[in-house]
């Protein structure tokens, strides 16, 4: 699971994860904080606790705008991959 953003559509995604025993991977990108009560800003070992992610699971939680980050990301998972993958 790779998210970014948060609010209603993370709850029902992290919600649905309950269905299949939890996430194998996760990483979240949002700007909640845990001092505001919000799902989004909801810990990472909570969502373990309750079993949205797997206990075995090694989660990550970037804290910073996803429009921002995202793309960042992308460009260095994916897109190095296919640009050396070009090269050779």
């Amino acid at each position: 699971l790779t998210r970014g953003g948060g609010g209603v559509v993370k709850h029902h995604i992290m919600n649905a994860n309950l269905m299949r025993n939890g996430c194998d991977e996760c990483v979240l990108i949002n700007t909640g904080q845990e001092f505001d009560g919000s799902d989004s800003g909801a810990r990472l070992d909570e969502a373990k606790s309750w079993g949205k992610i797997r206990m075995n699971a090694t989660p990550v939680k970037i804290c910073a705008d996803a429009t921002l980050i995202f793309p960042l990301l992308v460009a260095q998972t994916f897109a190095k991959d296919f640009h050396e993958a070009k090269g050779k």
